[in-house]
């Protein structure tokens, strides 16, 4: 449902044609995915929430369902310290590589 929502305020905002086929195709196939059944998105919310259970929580459907549903992931200290530990090796490589392409023809 809320799919076809932000299809629909897409269509409104960029399909200014009345008679659209673009339109009428995309509406078409968008109601014909199964994430706009609230029945057959129960049932795979179910069966991720099952398959997450067994794999990661011993079989523990709430736990599944607590960790599934949290709003604020948190990130711990350690992975934000290699996150911008990467990102400066990337930032470095590529002034580096600016500097060779661009700073040697002079």
């Amino acid at each position: 449902m809320a799919a076809h929502r932000i299809v629909t305020k897409f269509i409104k905002v960029n399909f200014k044609i009345t008679d659209n086929t673009l339109d009428k195709k995309l509406v078409n196939y968008i109601d014909r995915m199964p994430f706009n059944n609230c029945k057959e998105l129960k049932m795979i919310t179910r069966d991720l929430i099952v398959f997450f259970a067994k794999a990661f929580t011993g079989n523990s459907v709430s736990q599944a369902k607590k960790f599934l549903n949290r709003k604020n992931k948190v990130v711990r200290t350690f992975d934000k310290v290699i996150i911008a530990f990467c990102s400066g090796i990337v930032v470095i490589l590529l002034l580096v590589l600016m500097y060779l392409t661009f700073g040697l023809d002079r």
